[in-house]
């Protein structure tokens, strides 16, 4: 498999993984599903800010950082 296609899936699986953290953090802390409906796009926004600073600026991924330095261990 192509090392973008890993890294990119991995990062999708990250931000996945967060979704859930949130969606399930909200309903254990007692909001409604409404509320953390309406939170979801608010913490895709902000995990898309957050790639943009530690990541690839123009794709969002968060670890372009990763995918630098792999392909600089394989040259």
């Amino acid at each position: 498999m192509d090392k973008n296609v890993k890294v990119n899936l991995g990062d999708q699986a990250v931000k996945g993984v967060l979704l859930g953290a949130v969606a399930y953090l909200g309903d254990k802390m007692g909001f409604t599903t409404e509320q953390v409906a309406a939170a979801m796009p608010v913490v895709l926004t902000a995990l898309a800010w957050l790639s943009t600073k530690i990541g690839d600026k123009h794709t969002t991924a968060i670890f372009k950082v990763v995918a630098e330095v792999t392909a600089k261990k394989d040259k």
